[in-house]
């Protein structure tokens, strides 16, 4: 779980983040994240544009000490992401008076290939995640997940198109995996509910036309579960589309509780959720070279090591070996740092 950032003095900060608990949710610094929200997510899968899931086959141990093939459960089927797509989302989160706040017109744009994953997230009123420094909230921003071309290893970073200002948000943290709802399912191999939990205050439970959605769980493992109030979900629509050689469940929604901003010392939690639009999910678009480029010419914020600790990210999320992850956060936003020298990715 990330640490409470402390809020620095004199800030003008909203006094209703959103964020994700990053531990156990499939983490999106999004967006969920993106990254971010997103949206909780090592390797590469489905790289014929198929989901692999569907076919998707796991190792267990036979009497005989051998390893002996075990298909994945079948409500696993077209779960895994295409190569490439892109779809419209609106970011929600729960207030302290029990009111859900909406930001609709956000977009995500997605691409996989060989060791290759690329991310982005495009917000016009920019969030409190964590980590993001504070002068960017409420205004444009795009969050980029991708190989850095300085180090050739996976990176976040988010940009303020208003301030012309970007800020690097972590190190050897990339994208979720095509696959990162099987992935996590190896942890907690339970199958999907068709509601969210009683005891989840989650700011939208469902479709308004009532289409069925699948809600897997994501946080927690199978020995360690979460109460229901700091579960976190990842929902896909449970009719997939596409062709048949090529059957996808659209994404409905990334969902999850996280520390929120609220002040020094102050670990109350904010329930946020990204709600995907199905109608705008479009498989395999021709996404130009400059889609997944970073603007260029932004003043970089010198960036403060987080020492949020090992995390379990590379379940779910791309990284390279030994998958340790560097986060960081706004010189002022907290009061704890990496120990010198920032640790080596």
């Amino acid at each position: 779980m990330l640490n409470t950032p402390d809020k620095p003095q004199n800030s003008h900060e909203p006094d209703n983040p959103i964020g994700f608990r990053s531990s156990h949710v499939l983490y999106l610094r999004l967006v969920l994240i993106t990254l971010v929200l997103i949206v909780a997510l090592v390797g590469i899968s489905s790289h014929n544009g198929r989901s692999s899931t569907a076919h998707a086959t796991d190792s267990s141990v036979g009497e005989d000490g051998t390893a002996k093939p075990q298909a994945s459960p079948s409500y696993l089927e077209y779960t895994a992401w295409p190569q490439a797509f892109q779809i419209k989302f609106s970011a929600n989160y729960l207030t302290k008076n029990g009111k859900t706040i909406s930001l609709p017109g956000n977009q995500l744009f997605y691409q996989a290939a060989e060791n290759d994953v690329k991310f982005k997230s495009v917000f016009p009123k920019c969030l409190n995640l964590p980590g993001v420094p504070l002068s960017f909230v409420g205004h444009p921003c795009e969050f980029y997940m991708g190989r850095d071309p300085s180090t050739n290893k996976y990176a976040a970073y988010v940009y303020s198109t208003k301030l012309k200002e970007s800020f690097l948000l972590a190190r050897n943290f990339g994208p979720p995996a095509q696959d990162f709802v099987a992935r996590y399912n190896k942890l907690l191999t339970q199958p999907p509910l068709s509601a969210p939990l009683a005891g989840t205050p989650i700011p939208v439970r469902g479709p308004a036309d009532g289409e069925p959605v699948q809600w897997f769980l994501t946080a927690g493992t199978n020995k360690t579960p979460v109460p229901a109030n700091l579960q976190g979900y990842y929902a896909a629509m449970a009719k997939p589309v596409g062709f048949e050689a090529s059957l996808f469940k659209p994404p409905y929604s990334f969902a999850g509780a996280a520390p929120g901003v609220h002040g020094p010392s102050d670990t109350r939690f904010v329930y946020g959720q990204l709600v995907y639009e199905p109608l705008t999910f479009v498989i395999n678009p021709s996404f130009g070279s400059e889609t997944f480029m970073p603007p260029p010419g932004y003043a970089p914020i010198e960036p403060l090591c987080w020492p949020v600790g090992q995390l379990n990210c590379a379940t779910c999320h791309v990284s390279d070996p030994p998958y340790l992850h560097i986060f960081y956060t706004q010189k002022g936003r907290t009061k704890t740092r990496c120990k010198s020298p920032e640790p080596q990715t």
